[in-house]
């Protein structure tokens, strides 16, 4: 763990894990945001290379679906529709599933982004020889879609194509760090902040690390 992002930090990084100097870096598409990491760790590991992950392109696409959701939230029947927007269809409840259909009835564009979401979901599940034309339609659908957000997430797509088919060989994406993320997170939550950053370090190891250190709880008495 390092206490900021900097490429100094990154230099740490790669001299810690030496192993790290051919690995292969996970990423989003850039310009949207994440650009220093890449851009960093493309300067300390010029062997390793750059993939543009499923998990952050589908995150992209959430994103896009919630600035739908909240251009029109103005509308009084789309308050209280965010949970029945989120996810998958066939996870829903009946109630939920059932709010959903409505609002795509009755807001054409909101449909539509629902529809390219749920279509850009499909492309984690073939080889890349397979989803090349599928994506390649995907873009083309996003660019003429009239939906800003779609709009940008499939330019991004089309600038930075050749990254795309190296996720396909090892399926290597970044959800396991955001995981790790959130409990770093929750940990500095629970503490309402911590004094330094070694603090800081010590518990994110011990939670992210699942560590057991067994140490007696101040309110047991000894039998």
């Amino acid at each position: 763990m390092t206490p900021e992002r900097s490429a100094a930090c990154v230099g740490e990084f790669v001299a810690a894990m030496p192993c790290a100097r051919s690995a292969t870096l996970a990423g989003n598409s850039p310009p949207l945001t994440w650009v220093w990491p890449i851009k960093r760790g493309a300067e300390r590991c010029p062997q390793a290379q750059i993939v543009f992950d499923r998990f952050h392109v589908m995150q992209l696409a959430g994103n896009a679906v919630e600035a739908m959701r909240k251009h029109l939230r103005d509308d009084a029947d789309v308050k209280g529709a965010l949970w029945a927007l989120r996810g998958n269809e066939s996870t829903l409840s009946q109630n939920h599933r059932k709010l959903r259909q409505d609002l795509c009835a009755r807001h054409k564009s909101l449909a539509r982004a629902l529809a390219l979401r749920a279509c850009r979901g499909n492309l984690g599940v073939a080889c890349w020889c397979r989803a090349q034309p599928y994506l390649k339609a995907w873009c083309s659908w996003a660019i003429r879609c009239r939906l800003p957000a779609f709009k940008q997430l499939a330019q991004s797509i089309r600038n930075h194509w050749g990254r795309h088919p190296r996720y396909y060989p090892h399926r290597i994406t970044s959800a396991a760090i955001e995981s790790i993320n959130g409990i770093i997170q929750t940990a500095r939550r629970r503490a309402r902040g911590f004094r330094n950053f070694n603090n800081l370090k010590a518990i994110c190891y011990w939670m992210a690390g699942d560590l057991n250190l067994n140490i007696p709880s101040a309110f047991t008495h000894p039998v």
